[in-house]
């Protein structure tokens, strides 16, 4: 069940954080829950998702860190879209991607 979690608070878990606007990353973490949520005046502002030591912002305000570099993300969407793979196969190979791009962001950051 995911916690509301002040920016200050997710500041302070990791040094490690990226986002990314809502609706363009649903593929990517389709094998994922969020763990907390941020919300304020307006309504909801993000996700935050814990993945291999890093934390990925999704949504639409106030959002956090670095933003996330696009081609993980086309890659999951292509891997999605293609109907001669199984869904089973499709997570399978959606989560090497995600798994390899969260090491490539810690040695980085």
């Amino acid at each position: 069940m995911k916690q509301q979690i002040s920016k200050n608070q997710l500041k302070s878990m990791s040094d490690h954080i990226y986002f990314v606007r809502d609706g363009i990353a649903r593929n990517l973490l389709t094998n994922h829950e969020p763990f907390a949520y941020n919300a304020g005046v307006y309504g909801w502002n993000f996700d935050a998702y814990s993945l291999y030591g890093v934390v990925v912002v999704i949504g639409y305000r106030n959002l956090l860190g670095e933003p996330l570099p696009y081609d993980a993300v086309k890659t999951a969407d292509s891997i999605m879209h293609d109907d001669r793979l199984l869904y089973p196969d499709k997570c399978e190979q959606i989560e090497k991607i995600l798994t390899d791009l969260c090491e490539s962001l810690k040695r980085e950051g």
